[in-house]
C-alpha cells in the first residue's frame, strides 16, 4: 500500500526488490507520499534534497574516510532520460553498497499508480492514504490519495457543491459536533432510501448519483488547517473561533462504492470500518509495531512483529 522508502534503513534495496519481482512474483504497489517525495528528490527537487531523510537518494557511496559523497547531478531537468547522475542497475549491483537509486528504479517509481483496482474481489481498491467520500475516483486529487487521514463534514448546498473537492472559493460551512450527529442520522436514512432505490431499479450508477445528493460532503482536514494559516496571515477571524471544527477519520464515513484497503495512518493502527468497506493496514512496523497484511478475497489479516527503527513524529 505504498511508502516503500523511508520506513527502514534500506529504502533503495526495498524499491529494487519490489521492482525486480514485478513479473516473477506478480508484485504490485501503489505510490505513497514518501515515494513521491523520494522521486522528486531524485529528479532534482532541491527542497526535498535538503531534507536529511532523503540523503539516501542524493548521496552516493561513502568515500575512504567514511564521509557521504553527494551525487554530482549538475542539472535540474525532470526528464529521466536526460539525467546522468544515477548508476545503471548493473553498476549498483556490482558496487559495495546499493543504498542509492539507479536509473531503472527512478523510471519505475515514476510509473507507479496511485490506486490499484481489483473489481473481481468485491470491487476492492488499494490506495496509500485514503479517498474523499462522495467524490468519484477520477476526481480524487493526488494529495488526497497520498496524505489523507481526517475529513471535516461540510453542510451541502447547491452554492457549495464544489467545496468537497476543494475547487470552490465559497466560504466553508463546517458542522459542529451536535449538528454532525443529526446530519449523520439523516445520512443513514438517505442511505436506506438509496438502497431501496437500487433494489427497485437494479442500476448501480444511481448509487453514486444519489450519494452525491446527501446533506453532507467532506473536506480534507489538512485543507482546513491550511486555510486557517492563510486567515491567520492576514489577521482574519480564526475558523476555530467561528465554529468548532469536528474532524473524523475518513475511513469511518466511507461507504463505497469500492472496498478500500489503505495504509499511511500508523497512529490509529489496524482499522476496520463499515463492514470492511475500509481497512487500514499500517500498524507501525517502522516504529516497533507490527507489519500487517490481508489475504484476499477471504479478508484474513496476518501480522508479524518488527523492530523499532525510528520514533513517530511528535
Amino acid at each position: 500500500v505504498g511508502d516503500l522508502c523511508n520506513k527502514g534503513p534500506q529504502s533503495a534495496d526495498v524499491i529494487r526488490t519490489v521492482r525486480t519481482r514485478k513479473h516473477s512474483h506478480n508484485w504490485l504497489t501503489v505510490r505513497g507520499n514518501h515515494d513521491d517525495a523520494a522521486l522528486a528528490a531524485a529528479l532534482g527537487d532541491e527542497k526535498k534534497r535538503r531534507q536529511e531523510k532523503y540523503d539516501w537518494v542524493v548521496f552516493d557511496e561513502t568515500d575512504e574516510q567514511g564521509n557521504k559523497k553527494r551525487l554530482a547531478t549538475g542539472d535540474t531537468h525532470s526528464e529521466i532520460h536526460q539525467r546522468s547522475s544515477f548508476k545503471t542497475e548493473k553498476e549498483v549491483n556490482t558496487s559495495k553498497r546499493s543504498t542509492m537509486l539507479c536509473d531503472e528504479d527512478v523510471m519505475w517509481m515514476s510509473e507507479l499508480p496511485y490506486t490499484i483496482s481489483i473489481p473481481w474481489m468485491d470491487d476492492t481498491l488499494i490506495v496509500h492514504a485514503g479517498l474523499l467520500p462522495g467524490v468519484p475516483l477520477d476526481q480524487q486529487s493526488i494529495e488526497t490519495m497520498t496524505t489523507l487521514r481526517d475529513v471535516v463534514p461540510v453542510q451541502k448546498n447547491d452554492a457549495y457543491d464544489d467545496v468537497a473537492t476543494g475547487d470552490s472559493d465559497c466560504p466553508i460551512r463546517l458542522t459542529s459536533k451536535e449538528s454532525w450527529n443529526s446530519l449523520q442520522k439523516e445520512a443513514e436514512k438517505q442511505d436506506q432510501r438509496v438502497h431501496q432505490e437500487v433494489l427497485e431499479n437494479q442500476n448501480d450508477s444511481q448509487i453514486v448519483d444519489m450519494k452525491q445528493k446527501k446533506a453532507i460532503q467532506y473536506r480534507d482536514y489538512s485543507d482546513i488547517k491550511q486555510q486557517q494559516q492563510q486567515i491567520d496571515a492576514v489577521g482574519g477571524t480564526p475558523i476555530s473561533k467561528q465554529q468548532k471544527i469536528h474532524n473524523v477519520p475518513w475511513a469511518t464515513v466511507w461507504d463505497g462504492p469500492q472496498r478500500v484497503i489503505f495504509g499511511h495512518d500508523a497512529k490509529r493502527k489496524l482499522q476496520r470500518h463499515n463492514n470492511d468497506y475500509a481497512i487500514g493496514l499500517d500498524t507501525g512496523a517502522v516504529y516497533g509495531g507490527k507489519l500487517s497484511g490481508i489475504v484476499l478475497p477471504q479478508h484474513t489479516l496476518v501480522s508479524v512483529d518488527s523492530r523499532m527503527y525510528s520514533r513517530p513524529d511528535g
